[in-house]
C-alpha cells in the first residue's frame, strides 16, 4: 500500500470510530445530557449525521481503491500505525495538545481534583477498563466552568471563528460564483475504468436572477405569496450556504471530543453518589464564575476586594 493509501485509511478507521462513539453516547440520552449539559448534547446530536455523511464518501474512496482487501493482502493494521513525523508539528498534533492539556485543567479544577494523564496511564496498562466505573462520574465540574475552561482553548489556539467570516461569506453567496454540494455517483468510464462516489459542486445562478424567475413564473399570484416564495428561497440560499461551507470545524470538533471524552461531570449527585459508596462522604462548592478569569491570573486564593461586588459569594 502507498503512503497516501495507508493515510486515508487510517483516517477512516479514525472518524469510523468516533462516529460509533457519538452513536452510544447519543443513544443514552439523559444520562449522556446529564455530563456535557443540554446544549453541548444538542450539538452533538447535530453533528452526527455531518460525520455520518463524511464516513460514507470516505467509505466509498476506501472501497473504490480496494483498501480494506490491500491491508488483508499485507497484513497492514490501521488502528496501530501512527504515520506522522514526530519532527514536524501540524495542526492535528496542535489540536492533540489543546485536547490534552484543556483536560487536564479540567481535572484540576474539578471535586475532587483528579489527575488525567494517571487516568490515560491507567487506561493504557489495563489498570482501567470501559467495564470499570466511569471516571468522569468521580469528579464534578460545574457547567459554567466547564464552558469557560473549554472556551478558553478554543481561543488559545486558534480555534474560534469570527462572526465577519459567516457575514461576508453569506453576502458573497447571492452573488455569482457560487457553487453548492453535489454527490457524483460512481461511474465506469469509456476505458472501462471504474471512478468511485465523490463530492463534487454545482454553480448556483445570482440571486437576483432567481428573484427575476420567482416574479415571471408568478405573475399571476398576489404580492403576499410572492413575498413568501422569495423569503423561501433567500432562507435557502443560506441553508445551502451553510451546508457548503464549514467554517467551525475545528471548534465544534474540539467540543465534541471534550464531551466525548473522560471530562468530569457537570452532575453532582452523581459524583456524590460514586463517593458515598465508596464510603467517602464529600462536599462541592462551586467556585464563582464572576471570577474565573482573576483566579486563573492570579491563582485560586484570589479574594475580590471590591466592596461594592454582589457576586463573591459561594455559589452552593
Amino acid at each position: 500500500m502507498e503512503g497516501f493509501e495507508k493515510r486515508l485509511l487510517n483516517g477512516y478507521y479514525i472518524l469510523w470510530q468516533n462516529v460509533d462513539a457519538l452513536e452510544i453516547s447519543l443513544e443514552k440520552g439523559d444520562e449522556f445530557k446529564e455530563k456535557v449539559g443540554e446544549i453541548q448534547f444538542n450539538l452533538m446530536a447535530e453533528q452526527l449525521p455531518l460525520m455520518k455523511r463524511l464516513k460514507d464518501v470516505i467509505e466509498q474512496r476506501v472501497n473504490g481503491l480496494n483498501l480494506m482487501e490491500k491491508a488483508r493482502i499485507e497484513g497492514y493494521n490501521a488502528w496501530e500505525n501512527d504515520f506522522s513525523d514526530d519532527k514536524i508539528l501540524d495542526r492535528t498534533k496542535v489540536l492533540q495538545k489543546a485536547h490534552d492539556d484543556c483536560m487536564r485543567e479540567m481535572y484540576a479544577k474539578s471535586q475532587p481534583v483528579g489527575d488525567y494523564d494517571e487516568y490515560v496511564r491507567q487506561y493504557q496498562t489495563g489498570e482501567l477498563t470501559d467495564d470499570d466505573e466511569r471516571v468522569y462520574n468521580r469528579h464534578y465540574l460545574s457547567r459554567e466552568e466547564y464552558e469557560y475552561i473549554l472556551d478558553k482553548y478554543v481561543d488559545a489556539y486558534g480555534m474560534k471563528e469570527k462572526w465577519s467570516d459567516y457575514v461576508d461569506t453569506v453576502k458573497e453567496y447571492f452573488g455569482d460564483g457560487v457553487s453548492k454540494d453535489k454527490y457524483i455517483e460512481a461511474y465506469v468510464d469509456e476505458d472501462g475504468f471504474r471512478h468511485s462516489g465523490y463530492r463534487g459542486y454545482e454553480k448556483l445562478p445570482n440571486f437576483k436572477n432567481v428573484i427575476s424567475d420567482i416574479l415571471a413564473n408568478n405573475a399571476d399570484e398576489d404580492t403576499e405569496d410572492i413575498s413568501q416564495k422569495i423569503y423561501d428561497a433567500i432562507m435557502e440560499r443560506i441553508e445551502t450556504c451553510k451546508n457548503f461551507y464549514r467554517f467551525d470545524r475545528e471548534e465544534s470538533g474540539f467540543h465534541v471530543s471534550i464531551g466525548l471524552g473522560a471530562s468530569p461531570t457537570c452532575n453532582k449527585d452523581v459524583v456524590k453518589k460514586y463517593w458515598k459508596e465508596h464510603g467517602v462522604e464529600i462536599e462541592i462548592e462551586d467556585r464563582d464564575p464572576n471570577h474565573f478569569w482573576e483566579k486563573d491570573a492570579y491563582g485560586d486564593d484570589y479574594e475580590c476586594d471590591d466592596e461594592y461586588c454582589d457576586n463573591c459569594e459561594v455559589i452552593q
